[in-house]
């Protein structure tokens, strides 16, 4: 996720205007938006201090046995999860959660095997696809803020410990069965949405012969 910025809409699509304007009237003092060229940013907007732009998430979430271990409980913990992408106009199929499930014998936190303590330790790797965020401490916690919220009732209110980071990769070593993903809000895109898998279109390949077709 990305970035805080200030100033006007110039350069918004029609979709990222739609965003912000759904913000003001709300009176929200932020929206969600995504742009997939980091060296491009969209322009900012005087009255949303936040703007926070969303990308193509894999969460591997790793737990002892009798946590997380029915279909149930993992698929209502996976369902919030993809709703902080979907929620933004991001494929269901983009959201990818791995349950794993690990012997607290085989964790040692601080030297000291997790066997010996009596709340089970819920260890979260998160990986994002492709755009870095502004340095900014207000930004980071916006984010980590959206995490806590889609996981607060499965894993905070249980009184589990937990601790979570965030990975950001490459965009341009991401593929869905050797098609490049549409850039964000093209008419791909939408395809990509509303069928909810990936499916080709032009310049979805890539070869060294014939570089994209």
């Amino acid at each position: 996720m990305i970035a805080s910025h200030y100033g006007n809409t110039k350069g918004y699509s029609g979709i990222h205007l739609t965003h912000l304007e759904q913000a003001i009237s709300n009176r929200q003092n932020w929206a969600y938006v995504e742009f997939t060229n980091p060296l491009e940013p969209p322009a900012p907007h005087p009255k949303l201090k936040y703007i926070i732009c969303t990308i193509m998430p894999l969460w591997q979430i790793y737990h002892p046995p009798g946590v997380f271990e029915d279909a149930e409980t993992k698929a209502a913990l996976a369902a919030d999860i993809t709703k902080l992408y979907t929620s933004v106009g991001l494929p269901a199929f983009y959201v990818v959660v791995h349950f794993n499930t690990i012997s607290p014998t085989n964790v040692y936190v601080g030297g000291t095997s997790k066997d010996r303590t009596p709340k089970p330790f819920i260890r979260i790797i998160i990986k994002h696809i492709a755009i870095r965020l502004d340095n900014d401490t207000e930004t980071y916690r916006r984010t980590a803020g959206m995490i806590d919220k889609a996981i607060k009732t499965h894993i905070y209110d249980k009184d589990y410990d937990c601790e979570y980071h965030v990975e950001e990769t490459e965009r341009n070593l991401w593929k869905f069965n050797g098609l490049i993903p549409p850039e964000h809000k093209s008419e791909e895109h939408e395809v990509w949405v509303r069928e909810n898998k990936p499916l080709p279109y032009e310049g979805a390949y890539w070869s060294p012969e014939k570089g994209r077709y």
